[in-house]
């Protein structure tokens, strides 16, 4: 399972790193979205390397304190189960990165210090934990009497790394004694991801762990081509609309100009209408990209009609989501600021605005103007996926319908053909059907 001396081996099954860390840097840095909150602010160390590397961990308080031990993949930080394999050891559970998971999740919805401290903090690459092996000196010690290590980087500048251990479901192990920091990078296969082992022959080393087991994590700020080049110029959270009305804490309330959607191994990224129709609007195996959704599913992954899509328990999820990152895919997906609008939200943007619609470019779309700031902002109107049966959903042409924080409320637009005009009803609909018994929709992000 790991690339470690042999000596180690007896630790091998035990061990797995998820990296959780919380410091910002010597520039302004985002707070941390909802839900989240016990990150403390910190340095973003230069140690002369790719990436700055963060002071402490994700959690922590201080560069002495261990913070939180967090599986990999787990984008609300709070998943403790190593209960995901069924009889013949086939991974099985949606958690973790689930069954499929992707090869990088640096700078995903499943990359926690991203979700929680947006920006450019994020999972250090196997690459850039390697680099911090090689590049830099190792010397065991203790800080406020906490065991660790010293590591000087070539600039001179230095971070401490405690022996935080791991956790194994509720049950701790090797605390003084070890330290297990999560990369991005998934190992080869479905099982492991990549981590940092500290506390190996008096430094670090790399390994391999299992994605279950919770690990420390070093968050590092890097740039956006650290990691990622962007698939389109329309990848940008920036393009907010102010539509003239407020917010439900009586702040201006931006809408996003396009809808949601995810592109498999990137990140998340806003679609701006009408320049833009994902190739795969509904989520299907293999498909690149996607933009429909279930309620309460922060990842973004849980496929319709899957085992893990029936199992999402609604009912015990909140009544309102809107801005709590374990649950708002916006937020977890975004970062900063982003989330799902409420139902009042919807409401008040309806009334604030007249609507037309169109069937250009072979898509039905509805434009809503506002009433007070002349604005627009454009819906695409490729319906929602379902229920019909066990076996089949449906796929709707004619109508929209966009998700909210508020539990069973969804905004609607319906357009009816009438001979060569198009004829609309502008609602706001409210369903008594749990959500995870009725299908997929548009989500709309916002921002105060």
């Amino acid at each position: 399972m790991k690339r470690i001396p042999s000596p180690l081996l007896l630790f091998s099954c035990l061990f797995c790193l998820f990296a959780a860390a919380g410091c910002s840097g010597d520039e302004p840095q985002p707070s941390s979205p909802g839900g989240g909150g016990e990150e403390t602010s910190s340095e973003a160390v230069d140690l002369g390397l790719s990436v700055r590397w963060a002071a402490c961990n994700l959690g922590a308080t201080a560069p002495h304190e261990a913070g939180g031990l967090y599986g990999w993949a787990d984008p609300t930080g709070q998943a403790v189960t190593d209960q995901v394999h069924d009889e013949a050891h086939n991974w099985t559970s949606p958690l973790y990165g689930g069954t499929d998971p992707m090869p990088d999740i640096c700078r995903t919805i499943y990359d926690l210090p991203h979700v929680r401290l947006g920006g450019c903090w994020r999972l250090p690459s196997e690459a850039e934990a390697r680099e911090l092996v090689d590049r830099c000196i190792w010397r065991e010690g203790t800080r406020q009497g906490v065991k660790g290590y010293t590591v000087t980087g070539p600039s001179g500048r230095s971070i401490f790394l405690p022996l935080a251990g791991m956790r194994l479901g509720e049950k701790y192990y090797m605390q003084g004694d070890r330290g297990y920091y999560w990369t991005g990078t998934r190992q080869p296969g479905a099982t492991g991801a990549v981590s940092l082992w500290v506390g190996v022959g008096h430094s670090g080393a790399i390994g391999n762990d299992y994605r279950f087991q919770g690990c420390s994590i070093r968050p590092v700020l890097g740039t956006d081509s650290t990691t990622f080049t962007y698939d389109s110029p329309l990848d940008t959270v920036d393009r907010r609309v102010d539509m003239g009305v407020l917010s439900d804490s009586g702040r201006p309330l931006y809408w996003a100009s396009g809808d949601l959607v995810v592109r498999r191994f990137a990140r998340a990224y806003i679609a701006h209408e009408p320049t833009f129709v994902p190739e795969h609007p509904i989520f299907e195996d293999g498909a690149l990209e996607w933009n429909l959704f279930s309620w309460g599913d922060a990842t973004g992954r849980i496929k319709y009609y899957s085992p893990e899509w029936y199992s999402l328990d609604v009912s015990s999820l909140p009544d309102e989501i809107s801005g709590d990152a374990r649950y708002d895919i916006a937020r977890a997906q975004l970062g900063g600021g982003w989330r799902l609008p409420t139902e009042s939200e919807w409401k008040r943007l309806f009334e604030n605005c007249t609507i037309d619609c169109d069937r250009r470019l072979r898509y039905y779309r509805t434009w809503l103007t506002s009433k007070t700031t002349g604005n627009t902002i454009c819906f695409y109107m490729s319906g929602v996926i379902g229920f019909i049966s066990p076996e089949h959903g449906f796929y709707s042409e004619g109508a929209g319908e966009y998700l909210s924080g508020t539990k069973n409320r969804t905004a609607n637009f319906f357009f009816n053909m009438v001979g060569e005009d198009i004829a609309h009803s502008d609602t706001i609909m409210y369903s008594s059907i749990n959500w995870s018994s009725m299908g997929m929709f548009f989500v709309r992000p916002v921002t105060e």
